[in-house]
């Protein structure tokens, strides 16, 4: 993956990430999304594999993002 780096939105003046922090940030996005259209309801099996597909998903490029930092 490249390491070109970009203006996060939302960051502070000057932050510059990596296409790896910007990949976690779209994932957790995504988490938030879902999780707020699934609303107050019990969660069934599928929703529950969906949420841990996301969250596979958001550890693995944040997983990215610790190793392109070090």
């Amino acid at each position: 993956m490249p390491t070109e780096s970009a203006s996060l939105p939302g960051s502070p003046s000057g932050a510059r990430t990596t296409a790896a922090t910007t990949d976690a940030a779209a994932a957790n996005e995504a988490i938030r999304a879902y999780v707020r259209r699934h609303g107050a309801r019990p969660w069934g099996a599928a929703e529950r594999a969906e949420l841990g597909r996301l969250y596979a998903t958001w550890r693995a490029a944040v997983k990215e993002g610790l190793g392109a930092a070090a």
